[in-house]
């Protein structure tokens, strides 16, 4: 009985082997075609916190000047009208001439140029 006992264990633990064998295998699968490996996770440290640096601020584009006839003129930027002492995106048209705009913004002043061609009158 033991001995039988046994035998049917054998056969069984035989069996169940085959059959995770031929689970792992697709016999449906492509001739040589090998399953992709599972990814494998991996840990990582998180990121350094990085140092906030000057930001770079972009200057708007001096598309025109247009100039009335009473010596005031309209600075065009980036397609927006702004009149002499306007904040234009954080930055104050301090002075507006015929080819230029003189902008300003924490102590520091960017004067922008435009062609004889961009200059309305």
């Amino acid at each position: 009985m033991k001995l039988l006992l046994s035998i049917l264990l054998s056969v069984a633990m035989c069996f169940s082997s085959a059959v995770n064998a031929a689970a792992a295998h697709d016999p449906t699968a492509p001739l040589g075609y090998k399953a992709a490996p599972k990814p494998v996770e991996v840990k990582t440290a998180p990121a350094p916190v990085k140092k906030k640096g000057p930001k770079r601020v972009r200057l708007p584009r001096l598309d025109a000047v247009i100039c009335s006839s009473e010596n005031s003129c309209v600075a065009v930027f980036n397609g927006e009208m702004v009149e002499e002492g306007k904040v234009y995106k954080g930055f104050k048209v301090a002075r507006i001439n015929e080819n230029s705009a003189l902008l300003t913004r924490q102590k520091k002043q960017w004067t922008l140029n435009v062609y004889s061609e961009q200059v309305v009158q």
